[in-house]
């Protein structure tokens, strides 16, 4: 098996536009260990770009990978956790918000909420990625949205006129993807979350599971998860490369 069948570099041309510069996802297949010298070979020929960004995912009991990405210079990030739950008609929804599907007057309530309300994603938890950065790339990701560049569905949660909350939603045959979800630091601890997966999978049918990638340092996403009937399926490192 040559390199070309273990590892793809793609052009994320979106989150380059973010950047301005290079980005690109390595997309690591087969059993490349690291260990071969071709491999270094193959993701040296990018590292040259200078500058350039370079994300990678990997399965977290691919251990001499691990260390292979460390030695070029990638950094560990982020552990991302996917968990999962069979949808069941008639979840709870406590009525305490207004809560319906997004219309094109959302858009700028929502890039505004995007902007100001994640923590833990991988661009956050990058150090070498700064606060500006990281926040835009969340809010111009949930603006997409209305413009149909990303997500199949998105539901808002609003107290007293004023967006409380989104979730942005993404539809793979019989699952139902939570792609982004945030909640106004100023309204947690009310439901607003646990109401807006639950008016989802009420109102979208035709999905049998429902699916959510979180980081392992988003412990209070975690416990809502787990308060809801998800469970844990697959868990991969995350891993950035700054020139």
């Amino acid at each position: 098996m040559n390199m070309s069948d273990c590892m793809q570099f793609i052009e994320d041309q979106w989150l380059s536009e973010m950047f301005g510069h290079n980005v690109f996802r390595l997309a690591v297949k087969g059993s490349t260990d690291g260990k071969d010298l071709n491999f270094y070979r193959a993701v040296g020929h990018y590292l040259e770009k200078k500058p350039v960004f370079i994300y990678t995912k990997i399965p977290t009991n691919a251990v001499l990978l691990l260390h292979g990405l460390e030695r070029v210079g990638f950094n560990l990030v982020d552990t991302n956790i996917l968990l999962e739950k069979h949808i069941i008609n008639d979840n709870f929804v406590s009525g305490s918000t207004i809560i319906r599907f997004a219309r094109l007057e959302d858009k700028e309530e929502v890039g505004r909420l995007a902007h100001h309300n994640f923590v833990y994603s991988r661009f956050h938890l990058d150090p070498q990625i700064d606060i500006g950065t990281a926040n835009t790339v969340k809010a111009n990701w949930a603006m997409n949205y209305f413009s149909g560049k990303r997500g199949d569905a998105m539901v808002v949660s609003y107290i007293g006129g004023k967006l409380s909350g989104f979730l942005q939603l993404l539809f793979s045959e019989r699952a139902l993807i939570i792609d982004l979800i945030a909640v106004d630091k100023n309204n947690r601890r009310k439901s607003i979350a646990s109401d807006m997966i639950n008016f989802a999978t009420n109102n979208l049918d035709d999905f049998e599971y429902i699916r959510v990638g979180t980081q392992l340092a988003n412990v209070p996403s975690l416990r809502l998860y787990e308060k809801l009937g998800f469970y844990i399926v697959d868990a991969a490192y995350v891993f950035h490369y700054h020139s």
